[in-house]
C-alpha cells in the first residue's frame, strides 16, 4: 500500500510555485521595458496634377519586411462624417512600415517609414497619385456609355445614369427606369408585362422573392439592369426561344465589386397618436417597433444571403424608409430568409432558399360594389373587420450539373407549407336600384351579418429534371423533361349568417346558415416531354417535340347544420356536401423551323393538342367526360433594325383547365351575399395572344423610345352568370362564352435633363379596350371597355446632394353594357408622388416623400382623396457605419386607403383602414468588407 509524503509534496509545489511567479514578473518587467509611445499615421490622397483630394482609394498598411498586411481602409467620402481623401492607422507600434495605395485610373503608390520610440503622437503623409497614360481613354469611353441600349429582346439600363442617394435599394434604382413600374406591393412590372424573376449577373439567386432582391441589394453595387422576356430551362438548354408573357430583369454587378460581405443591423422603437376622449385630446401610445438586418456574401461563385426583420408597422420600415406605401390594415410581421449559392466541385453548382415568415394582420374595410342587371342594379355596401393570422414556410432548390461540354442536367425542387386562421365579421346593407330614375322605385332589399372562422393547412411540393445532350454536329441537340407537383389543403371552417331580406313592397324573411364543414384537396400532376434539334444550315433550326402531362384532383366536402335540440352541429347539409374528382390528360405534339442568328431572327411552327377531362360526381355518380383537339401555331419575328433599334413580332396560343373550385357543383357559402357556384360543364378555354414590340435607343442624344402593343381573343372563355335571389343576393355560376378578346398599347419616352448631368425624365401613355361577356338574369351582358391613361416621372440630382423623384399618372376608364337599362361605368384614378431627399452639412440628410391618391365618384360611389406624408431626419456617425434616424409616417393621419376597380358587370370601391400616425426613432449599422 502507497503511503504519500505530504511534507515532500507540498514543498515541490512551493518551489514550482516560487518558479513560476519568478518567470511571470520577468515577462511583465520585460514587456514594461520595452513599452513605446503609439504613433497615429495619417494621411491624404491627392491628384499629383491637380491637387484635388481622391476620395474612396484604397489604403493597406503592412509591417517590412515581411510585408505582413496589418490592415486596409479607405480615404474619407466627406459627406459621410469623414474628412475627404483622408486616412488614418492608429496605435502604431516601433517598427518599420509601408502603406500602399491604389485608385482606379492611377497608378499605384507606396510609402515606407519607421515609428521610433520618441516620434511624435502623429506622423503625417501626402500621397500624390499619378494618373494612368491610358485611363484617359478610359474616362472617354466611359463617358459615353448610354443611359439604355437594346440587343435583340434585351434591353439593357446604364445603373450609372440614373444616379440614387448613398443606401438606396435595387428598388430605389428600378423605379427611375422608363416603363418600369412598382405597386404598393413591391410587384414590378415593364409596361405592363409583370416582372417574375430577379437574377444577378445572369445566374438564380433569389428564388422565387422579388422583393428579398430589389429591397435589400444596394444599387451602388450594379452596373446595369437588363430586362428580358423570360425563358423556360428548355428554352436555355436548346437555344429556342419559347413565347411566354413574363419578364426578367438580370443585375449585372460592378466588375470591380471585391470578394467580401456587407449588410445591415437596424433596431426602431417608437409610438402613434390615439385620440383619448379621457384626456381630450391625442395621447402617444407607445410599442411601435422594427428591427432586423441582413448580411449579404459575395465571393466569386459563392454567393450568401441572410435576413431577419420583425415589426409591427407594415413593414414600413426595414433599415431605410421604401415608397410602398403603409399597406393595409394593422399588420405584425415576422420574416427569417437564407439565399445561397455555391459550385460544388467543377461539375455541380447548388442554389439554395429557406424562408419562414408570420403575418397577423387586422383589416377594417368599407366596400361599395355596384352590379349592372339590365333593368337594374344592386348596390352593396360591406363594412368588414377581418382578422388573419398566417406561418409559411418555403424551400427551393436548384442543382445544375454538367459531367462534361455536352451533357446538362438541372433539377429544382420546391417546398410550402402553410397555416392560415381567419376571422370575417361583416355587416351589410344591398339595395336594388331602378333604371328609371324614380327615387320611390329604389328600395334596401337586404340586411345582414355574417361571423365566419376560416382555417387552413396547406402542403405542396414539386420536382422537376431537365436533361440536355448536344451532339458532335453543332446545333443537333436532344432534351427531356420530367416533373411532378402535388397539393393538399384542409380547411375546416365555421359559418354564421343572418339576412333579412325585403322586397319592393317591403315584405320581408329571414335566412340563417348556421354550419360547420370540414373540405380537403388533393392536387398531384406529373409530366414528360422530349424535343429534338436539328440544323439546316449554319443558322436554322428545325425543332420536335412531344409533351404528356396527366392531372389529378380530388375535393371532399361535409357540411352539418346547427341542431339547437341537441345543441350540435349534427345535420347534413346535403347542399353544400359533395365529394369530386376531375381528371385531365393533355398530350402535344408539335414542330417548328427556327433562325437563330442575323438581322431576321423568326420561329414558325405547329402543334396538335388532344386534351381528355373526366369530372365525376361520387355523390350522385354523374359522370362527364370531354374530348378536345386543338391547333396551335406559333410565329415570332425578331427584326435588328440597326442603329439601336429593333422590333419583336410574337403570336401563339395558349389553354386554360377549369379548377377544382370552376367545376365543383357545390354552392360557396363563405360570403352569402356572393354565392359561388361551380359547373362541370365547363370547357377548356383557348386563348389566342399576339405582341407587337418596338425599342429605340439614341446613344448620341440619350434619348429612348418603347412601343408596346399586345392583344388575345379566347374562345370558351370562362366567365360568371350571376341569377339575383331573395333580397338582392347574387349566385354566381361559371360559364363559358364566345367572343371576348382585348387590347392594350403603351408607348415610353425617355430623355435626359440638363444634358443627362442632373438626371433623367420619361413621359408614358397607355390605352385598352376590351370586349367582355357575362350573362345576367340568363341573359348576355357585353361589357364594352375603354381605358386611356398617361405619366410622367422625372428623377434629379444636383450634386450628389439634393435628390428629387416626382411622378404623376392618371388613368380614367369607361365602360358600356347591352343589357338596355344599365346605366354606363367610370372610374378615375390618379396618383402624384414626390420623394426628396437633401444632405445637409454635418453629415446630416433629411428626406420626404409624398403620396396624394385621388378617386374619381361612380355612379352612386362617392370620390375620395388620401395623402401619404412620410419623412426623415438622420445623422451618419462613425465614418458612416452608424446612422441615428427619426422617422414619421402617415404625418398627416390620412387613416384610410382607397382602391376602385371594374370587373365585368361591376365597378367597385374599396376602403381599407391604416396604421395612422407612427413616429420611429432607429439605430442602423451598416458593415462591408
Amino acid at each position: 500500500m502507497y503511503t504519500p509524503n505530504f511534507p515532500v509534496t507540498l514543498s515541490r509545489i512551493f518551489c514550482r510555485s516560487v518558479r513560476i511567479g519568478t518567470i511571470v514578473i520577468a515577462l511583465l518587467t520585460t514587456c514594461l521595458a520595452a513599452r513605446t509611445q503609439h504613433v497615429l499615421v495619417r494621411g491624404i490622397v491627392t491628384d499629383s496634377l491637380t491637387g484635388n483630394v481622391l476620395a474612396d482609394a484604397t489604403v493597406s498598411l503592412f509591417a517590412m519586411p515581411k510585408k505582413e498586411l496589418l490592415g486596409t481602409k479607405t480615404s474619407g467620402r466627406g459627406n459621410d462624417g469623414t474628412e475627404e481623401g483622408v486616412f488614418e492607422f492608429g496605435k502604431i507600434a516601433k517598427g518599420n512600415y509601408m502603406v500602399l495605395v491604389s485608385y482606379q485610373g492611377y497608378a499605384r503608390d507606396s510609402v515606407k517609414f519607421i515609428v521610433k520610440e520618441k516620434d511624435s503622437a502623429t506622423m503625417n503623409f501626402e500621397i500624390r497619385m499619378q494618373l494612368l497614360e491610358s485611363s484617359l481613354l478610359q474616362v472617354v469611353v466611359q463617358a459615353r456609355i448610354p443611359p439604355a441600349i437594346v440587343k435583340n429582346d434585351t434591353i439593357a439600363f446604364n445603373a450609372g445614369s440614373y444616379p440614387s442617394p448613398p443606401n438606396s435599394t435595387v428598388e430605389d434604382l428600378l423605379r427611375k427606369l422608363p416603363g418600369v413600374e412598382i405597386d404598393k406591393d413591391g410587384n414590378v412590372t415593364m409596361q405592363g408585362q409583370k416582372v417574375d424573376k430577379i437574377t444577378i449577373n445572369g445566374q438564380e439567386f433569389f428564388l422565387n422573392d422579388l422583393r428579398a432582391a430589389s429591397q435589400n441589394l444596394p444599387a451602388d453595387l450594379v452596373a446595369s439592369v437588363e430586362v428580358f422576356d423570360t425563358h423556360s430551362e428548355k428554352a436555355k438548354m436548346t437555344g429556342i426561344k419559347e413565347n411566354g408573357k413574363g419578364k426578367t430583369i438580370n443585375l449585372k454587378l460592378k466588375k470591380k465589386v471585391p470578394a467580401g460581405y456587407f449588410g445591415k443591423a437596424y433596431i426602431g422603437y417608437g409610438g402613434s397618436l390615439k385620440s383619448n376622449e379621457r384626456a381630450g385630446g391625442t395621447v402617444v401610445a407607445l410599442g411601435s417597433y422594427s428591427a432586423g438586418g441582413n448580411v449579404t456574401r459575395l465571393d466569386g461563385p459563392t454567393m450568401v444571403f441572410l435576413s431577419g426583420n420583425t415589426n409591427n408597422i407594415n413593414n414600413q420600415f426595414t433599415g431605410s424608409e421604401h415608397q410602398n406605401g403603409a399597406g393595409v390594415g394593422v399588420q405584425t410581421m415576422n420574416n427569417l430568409q437564407l439565399n445561397y449559392r455555391d459550385d460544388w466541385g467543377k461539375n455541380l453548382n447548388a442554389t439554395i432558399s429557406a424562408v419562414r415568415s408570420y403575418n397577423n394582420s387586422t383589416v377594417n374595410s368599407q366596400m361599395s360594389r355596384q352590379t349592372a342587371l339590365g333593368d337594374s342594379s344592386i348596390l352593396q355596401n360591406n363594412n368588414t373587420m377581418t382578422q388573419n393570422k398566417s406561418t409559411n414556410y418555403n424551400a427551393y432548390g436548384i442543382f445544375d450539373y454538367k459531367p462534361d461540354s455536352t451533357t446538362h442536367i438541372n433539377l429544382q425542387s420546391t417546398f410550402s407549407n402553410t397555416h392560415t386562421i381567419n376571422q370575417i365579421l361583416n355587416t351589410v346593407s344591398i339595395s336594388t336600384l331602378k333604371s328609371t330614375g324614380r327615387v320611390g322605385n329604389n328600395y334596401i332589399s337586404s340586411l345582414g351579418k355574417t361571423d365566419n372562422t376560416l382555417s387552413g393547412m396547406d402542403n405542396s411540393f414539386s420536382n422537376t429534371i431537365d436533361f440536355s445532350h448536344s451532339f458532335p454536329k453543332k446545333g443537333r441537340q436532344f432534351y427531356m423533361n420530367i416533373s411532378q407537383n402535388y397539393s393538399s389543403q384542409d380547411q375546416p371552417a365555421s359559418l354564421y349568417s343572418l339576412l333579412k331580406n325585403f322586397d319592393s313592397a317591403g315584405n320581408s324573411s329571414i335566412v340563417l346558415v348556421n354550419q360547420q364543414s370540414t373540405q380537403k384537396n388533393t392536387n398531384s400532376s406529373y409530366s414528360g416531354s422530349a424535343s429534338y434539334v436539328e440544323p439546316v444550315g449554319s443558322r436554322h433550326l428545325l425543332d420536335f417535340s412531344y409533351a404528356f402531362v396527366r392531372t389529378n384532383g380530388h375535393s371532399d366536402k361535409e357540411s352539418f347544420d346547427y341542431d339547437s335540440l341537441s345543441g350540435e352541429y349534427d345535420i347534413p347539409d346535403s347542399l353544400s356536401t359533395n365529394r369530386f374528382q376531375n381528371y385531365s390528360t393533355v398530350q402535344t405534339l408539335a414542330a417548328g423551323y427556327n433562325t437563330t442568328e442575323g438581322k431576321y431572327q423568326f420561329q414558325i411552327g405547329f402543334a396538335g393538342q388532344l386534351t381528355i377531362l373526366d369530372n365525376l360526381n361520387l355523390v350522385t355518380n354523374q359522370d362527364l367526360h370531354q374530348q378536345t383537339t386543338n391547333l396551335n401555331p406559333r410565329a415570332s419575328l425578331l427584326w435588328d433594325i440597326g442603329k439601336g433599334k429593333n422590333m419583336y413580332i410574337t403570336y401563339f396560343n395558349y389553354t386554360s383547365t377549369p379548377t377544382t373550385d370552376q367545376l365543383q357543383p357545390v354552392p360557396d357559402l363563405t360570403n352569402p351575399y356572393l354565392i359561388k357556384l361551380g359547373n362541370p360543364d365547363l370547357r377548356q378555354q383557348l386563348t389566342h395572344y399576339a405582341s407587337i414590340r418596338y425599342a429605340a435607343f439614341n446613344s448620341k442624344k440619350s434619348r429612348n423610345w418603347q412601343v408596346f402593343f399586345i392583344g388575345d381573343y379566347a374562345q370558351n372563355d370562362i366567365t360568371t352568370a350571376s341569377t339575383v335571389l331573395s333580397g338582392g343576393v347574387q349566385e354566381i355560376e361559371y360559364v363559358n362564352v364566345q367572343g371576348v378578346y382585348h387590347g392594350n398599347g403603351y408607348l415610353t419616352y425617355g430623355f435626359p435633363l440638363g444634358g443627362q448631368k442632373n438626371g433623367n425624365a420619361s413621359l408614358s401613355v397607355h390605352g385598352s379596350y376590351g370586349h367582355d361577356i357575362s350573362l345576367a338574369g340568363g341573359l348576355e351582358n357585353i361589357a364594352a371597355n375603354a381605358g386611356v391613361g398617361g405619366s410622367a416621372s422625372a428623377n434629379f440630382h444636383l450634386k450628389d446632394k439634393l435628390f428629387i423623384d416626382a411622378r404623376a399618372e392618371i388613368n380614367q376608364t369607361y365602360t358600356n353594357y347591352s343589357l338596355m337599362g344599365s346605366p354606363p361605368g367610370q372610374t378615375l384614378n390618379e396618383n402624384y408622388v414626390c420623394n426628396i431627399t437633401y444632405q445637409l452639412p454635418g453629415a446630416i440628410t433629411m428626406a420626404s416623400y409624398y403620396n396624394l391618391q385621388v378617386v374619381g365618384s361612380q355612379a352612386a360611389l362617392p370620390s375620395h382623396s388620401v395623402s401619404l406624408w412620410n419623412t426623415s431626419i438622420f445623422k451618419t456617425i462613425m465614418k458612416a457605419h452608424c446612422e441615428l434616424r427619426l422617422s414619421a409616417y402617415d404625418l398627416l393621419n390620412a387613416a384610410n386607403s382607397f382602391t376602385q376597380t371594374t370587373g365585368v358587370n361591376y365597378t367597385q370601391t374599396h376602403k381599407t383602414n391604416l396604421q395612422g400616425r407612427i413616429f420611429l426613432f432607429s439605430v442602423i449599422y451598416r458593415f462591408r468588407k
